[in-house]
């Protein structure tokens, strides 16, 4: 999150997650989206059992900030054709 200036991340792991684990993730805070009612953990962590076997679904807020931040990381160019 740190490198990537992220403001949430996902944790996905294969085993159940130890309390440590949760407990670190919980320090990292809440993220409240201005877009958003809702808000979420800033670190949430998945095990891969939740995701097969429960239909887990990840809590990630889709905005419009998610959005402007993609836009600026996508170059569209478009190729001349000599006719």
């Amino acid at each position: 999150m740190t490198l990537e200036q992220a403001v949430m991340g996902v944790f996905i792991t294969l085993k159940e997650p130890t309390k440590e684990m949760s407990k670190t993730a919980k320090a990292a805070g809440i993220y409240q989206n201005r877009y958003m009612s809702r808000s979420c953990d800033r670190i949430q962590i998945v095990t891969i059992k939740e995701i097969l076997e429960d239909n887990k679904r990840l809590d990630v807020r889709l905005s419009f900030e998610v959005i402007r931040s993609a836009e600026k990381h996508t170059e569209v160019k478009q190729m001349e054709l000599d006719i």
